[in-house]
């Protein structure tokens, strides 16, 4: 006390420097969390505009910026969704992580949706089919959602899935759940995509009713919306091939397909000449294609039935040797994942969770019930122990 009235002013000034000091600290700080805020904001924005623009805004932020859990989660999902935006298929958790560690228990609907779809995504890309599968059904129980257009994803994703394990029917169902998602969003690429998906399954399942229907969806947006023609056609050619008459094959084969030299309208050439009895165009279709794993089945398929066209049967039947064989090799492969039993495991643990549930509420029931009696028991015992 004597010190500061021997020396006021000097103290005065004293802690004045000091308060001017600490807010300009605090406010350095504050402008360096609010600029990585600012720059996340921009790098969102530009997701589905300029996805490589995001990620280098997103790459210039320094890791000493995010300064708590909240900062890193979002710098963590904003990247992971980046990354897939520009086609980075990424195989570890190293980005995701930090968003897996706070929004899974801390975040909103939105954001624990976003994160279990990126991390099944990482998971699909690793190959564990089966753990991603249980991972977006994880994802599809989040309540309150408003993200429309990552469920949208998440559904084609686990469509995806259900294509590896030729769940066909469960493919297309989940397609055309899909597929309107996207159309209210008006992404009408994906929404087409997915109609056609759903159509070809209905194709091949000979569900021509369904199919019918689909195609009428798929005409009126193709009228409305020109640019998704070239996603809708190979669908159109398949229904064609499978439904049409020889006349509508035949325009398809002059007009549409024979300038476009890719595997899927080769692949659709061949079992329409074939369907017409011109076998020989097409074996020249099938020439040079180099087969994938998922391509083998609808090859030999189409080669046994040009081969019949031309009446050979020697080769035709070494076709359905081929085709047995991979049918086979495929099933086993199949088995052999834990991705068929996916689902069961994740319904297994639903119920398990539920029996729990029921199991604690019961003891907790029991609880109550106890110290209801309990505290009744010793209120009569101090009322009545003196009578």
């Amino acid at each position: 006390h004597s010190i500061f009235m021997k020396y006021p002013i000097h103290i005065a000034l004293l802690i004045f420097v000091l308060l001017i000091s600490l807010s300009i600290s605090v406010g350095c700080n504050r402008d360096e969390k609010n600029e990585a805020s600012q720059q996340m904001n921009i790098a969102e924005n530009l997701l589905d505009t300029a996805p490589d623009s995001a990620l280098i805004i997103l790459d210039a932020i320094k890791e000493d910026e995010l300064y708590n859990r909240e900062m890193k989660a979002r710098y963590s999902l904003l990247k992971s969704i980046a990354l897939d935006k520009n086609y980075i298929d990424t195989t570890t958790f190293d980005v995701l992580q930090p968003a897996i560690n706070y929004y899974l228990e801390n975040g909103s609907p939105d954001e624990r949706l976003r994160t279990l779809y990126y991390k099944g995504c990482i998971f699909r890309n690793r190959e564990e089919d089966d753990t991603a599968m249980e991972t977006y059904m994880y994802a599809s129980e989040v309540k309150g959602i408003t993200d429309s257009l990552t469920f949208a994803h998440l559904l084609v994703a686990k469509s995806v899935l259900y294509d590896r394990q030729y769940k066909l029917k469960e493919e297309a169902e989940i397609r055309l759940i899909a597929a309107p998602i996207y159309e209210s969003l008006h992404k009408m690429r994906p929404a087409v995509r997915s109609y056609t998906n759903a159509l070809v399954n209905n194709v091949i399942l000979e569900e021509k009713s369904r199919a019918d229907s689909i195609l009428k969806v798929c005409q009126r947006l193709v009228k409305e919306y020109p640019e998704t023609e070239e996603d809708f056609l190979p669908s159109y050619i398949t229904y064609i091939m499978t439904y049409g008459s020889d006349s509508e094959k035949r325009e398809l084969l002059d007009n549409y397909c024979a300038t476009d030299s890719s595997k899927t309208m080769r692949l659709s050439r061949a079992y329409g000449y074939s369907s017409l009895g011109e076998g020989e165009k097409a074996l020249e279709c099938l020439k040079g294609i180099e087969l994938e794993p998922t391509d083998s089945l609808r090859y030999f398929s189409v080669m046994k039935s040009a081969y019949e066209s031309i009446g050979d049967f020697r080769k035709a039947l070494d076709c359905q040797v081929n085709f047995t064989r991979h049918l086979a090799r495929y099933d086993t492969n199949l088995f052999e994942s834990d991705l068929l039993f996916a689902e069961k495991k994740y319904a297994l643990e639903i119920s398990n969770l539920m029996e729990k549930q029921k199991r604690y509420s019961i003891i907790w029931v029991s609880v109550i019930v106890f110290l209801f009696l309990s505290l009744v028991s010793a209120t009569l015992y101090y009322l009545f122990r003196d009578m």
